[in-house]
């Protein structure tokens, strides 16, 4: 038997696909073909953090660094923000520091609610704890999705903001599960951080306005400017002018005495 990937060639099999029809071969291949795309295909849905679970199967309505946990069905129209459902599966409560915990997830990072097929979905964001291997995947998944969406290394981007973003909520989600008070501190840092860039781009949005307003105030007074240094000029010509007869009435005037 010899092995090549992931796929393994028997000689048997060999032997029995070189005794068959050029056709039948044809159909042997398409058919591995599509058992490979069915394998690849479900490997990485399998391995996709934060993946939705619905009754057709698909995955979250729109990619997210944050991890969420499985997504689920409100009964209740009227209700605006539904509460996390019990482990019915296990059987067993949950504890009141676990519950406590949600809470406080739910309030720092509120789940997100979409329609689709006429059902109202909601998706909380998981509370499982995180590993080192979560974080190591966390920044790969970083680094490809600012390749992918292809994010400017310097400068003001908004896809770089959004990307960093939630990637600082992964890490306050995983820092909260182990430490409520620490996850508390940490939302009160990305608060005041929000707080300063809004600031500063409010300043740098008012700056660009003055500039732009003082260029339209220089580029409206030039034509007054000009008309005014012409008529200078010319006031500037005629006392020239006043100048130089004058000096010549004198210089004569001065002849005649003489």
């Amino acid at each position: 038997m010899k092995r090549n990937g992931q796929f393994e060639i028997n000689l048997f099999s060999c032997i029995s696909v070189s005794s068959t029809t050029p056709r039948e071969r044809e159909r042997e291949r398409a058919r591995e073909q599509r058992e490979r795309e069915t394998h690849t295909q479900r490997g990485s849905e399998s391995g996709r953090e934060g993946a939705m679970t619905s009754k057709a199967g698909g995955l979250e309505p729109w990619p997210s660094l944050l991890k969420y946990s499985n997504a689920a069905v409100v009964l209740t129209k009227s209700a605006s923000s539904p509460k996390r459902k019990g482990n019915k599966a296990s059987g067993e409560p949950k504890s009141l520091a676990t519950q406590q915990t949600e809470d406080i997830l739910d309030a720092i990072l509120p789940p997100r609610q979409w329609v689709e097929d006429g059902q109202q979905w909601v998706q909380h964001v998981s509370s499982t704890p995180a590993t080192r291997l979560d974080v190591v995947n966390l920044q790969e998944k970083l680094d490809q999705e600012l390749q992918r969406r292809q994010a400017r290394e310097t400068g003001i981007c908004p896809i770089r903001e959004e990307l960093y973003a939630q990637c600082f909520d992964e890490l306050i989600r995983q820092v909260t599960v182990n430490c409520a008070e620490r996850g508390l501190l940490l939302l009160r840092v990305r608060d005041e951080l929000r707080m300063t860039i809004a600031a500063y781009q409010t300043l740098y949005e008012s700056s660009v306005a003055f500039g732009l307003r003082k260029a339209l105030q220089a580029e409206c007074g030039k034509e007054n400017m000009e008309t005014r240094i012409q008529q200078l000029e010319g006031e500037l010509k005629e006392l020239d002018r006043q100048v130089a007869e004058w000096k010549f009435h004198f210089v004569i005037k001065a002849h005649v005495l003489s």
